[in-house]
């Protein structure tokens, strides 16, 4: 897990090697999906974010209004694995996951639930 100091170094070296849009996922009870997460095209009219870590993807987007975080490399939607969901299906026009954690609930995530940062935020 990453923390404080550390986190913040992390996030403002990413910001100054790369103009690339970053998501960062911090503080889940489900450790796998904490991460760096990277503008990938778009998925329900707003940015999907995928992280690869060795045979693994991660991804973050919208649907029905809501934002999830799930993997998503098990050959088929049917077989992805849903970690969190928003719990509300409010989000139809918003372009980035809210990062309060408490706007999220777990599927087949630990908790506590994620908290999202954009590159240039500070914490």
């Amino acid at each position: 897990a990453i923390e404080g100091k550390k986190l913040l170094n992390l996030i403002n070296s990413s910001a100054k090697m790369s103009e690339e849009k970053k998501l960062y996922v911090i503080g889940a009870g489900t450790v796998e999906v904490n991460g760096i997460y990277s503008a990938a095209g778009e998925r329900g009219g707003c940015t999907k974010w995928i992280r690869k870590e060795g045979d693994r993807t991660y991804q973050i987007c919208r649907s029905k209004d809501k934002f999830w975080i799930f993997r998503s490399d098990r050959n088929g939607i049917e077989k992805d694995i849903d970690f969190y969901s928003s719990k509300e299906k409010k989000w139809g026009e918003a372009e980035i996951p809210p990062a309060d954690p408490g706007t999220y609930k777990p599927i087949k995530g630990a908790l506590p639930c994620p908290r999202f940062l954009e590159s240039y935020e500070v914490v």
